[in-house]
């Protein structure tokens, strides 16, 4: 922070200054001006790094839940599974349909490819409840 660099030059200054007034040998205003701009350069410096800090800290919480839902398990397998599934069924249906209407175009096949709803299930949990709501739905 600004005040750590603000306190070195102050300490700087009383001790440098009292050198300065009393003419030690080898101390003259030229060194304590120069020594004096390299401890406030110093200062400057350690005050961008604190701040730089601050605020890779401040992310810290937000990184961390990043990394927690990010390796939360998946169901891509599962899904994966159903699109197959799916897709044999309709290419099943849509080539029975093709033997029903012969001669009609593919379109008119897909327009006519019934809509099934199968063992849905879904599970709503809320932190207002102390238990989860399981349910499951079938329709055909």
């Amino acid at each position: 922070s600004p005040w750590v660099a603000l306190c070195c030059t102050c300490a700087y200054m009383w001790f440098g200054g009292r050198l300065i007034i009393r003419g030690s040998v080898g101390y003259s205003l030229g060194v304590f001006l120069a020594n004096l701009q390299c401890i406030q350069t110093i200062g400057d410096s350690y005050t961008s790094i604190f701040t730089a800090m601050l605020e890779g800290q401040s992310c810290i919480d937000s990184l961390r839940q990043i990394t927690y839902l990010m390796n939360l398990p998946t169901d891509l397998e599962a899904r994966r599974s159903v699109a197959n599934k799916q897709r044999i069924r309709t290419a099943e249906l849509t080539e029975d349909l093709k033997k029903r209407f012969p001669g009609q175009h593919r379109q008119h096949h897909l327009d006519q490819v019934p809509i099934f709803l199968e063992d849905i299930q879904f599970q709503y949990v809320t932190k207002h409840l102390d238990y989860p709501s399981d349910s499951s739905l079938n329709l055909l």
